[in-house]
């Protein structure tokens, strides 16, 4: 069987993006796997520095998710049409959700979403 290190290695040479964000520090890589049969994507794995504030950000929009379940259907349902609208195109269907993103978001860091549920430095 496979150890943690061995597939991390062999995820890093062949299933791993590392790139600057936005041409500057700090790193942000991610990983994703695709069914071997399909290639579509099964698994997505982001890893980023910790001083890395947009993802913090990421993560208390997913919490803001989890406290407000009637909101997590209308992203889910805003989704669902989407990705039915924009098949083969993934950079317009991510787009079409940057606004549903952005306002949930700062409802979000109002309301006193301001710590994520996964570690975070104090």
């Amino acid at each position: 069987m496979e150890t943690i290190e061995e597939r991390i290695r062999r995820l890093v040479q062949e299933e791993v993006r590392v790139e600057p964000y936005d041409d500057r520090w700090p790193r942000y890589a991610w990983f994703i796997k695709r069914d071997a049969a399909t290639r579509r994507r099964t698994h997505h794995i982001h890893m980023v520095e910790d001083h890395f504030v947009e993802h913090w950000t990421r993560l208390r929009f997913r919490d803001y998710l989890i406290d407000h379940p009637e909101i997590a259907q209308e992203y889910g349902a805003l989704k669902t049409r989407l990705a039915s609208a924009h098949q083969h195109d993934r950079v317009a269907y991510t787009r079409a959700k940057s606004e549903f993103i952005d306002s949930v978001t700062a409802r979000a860091l109002k309301n006193g979403t301001t710590k994520s549920r996964t570690h975070e430095k104090e």
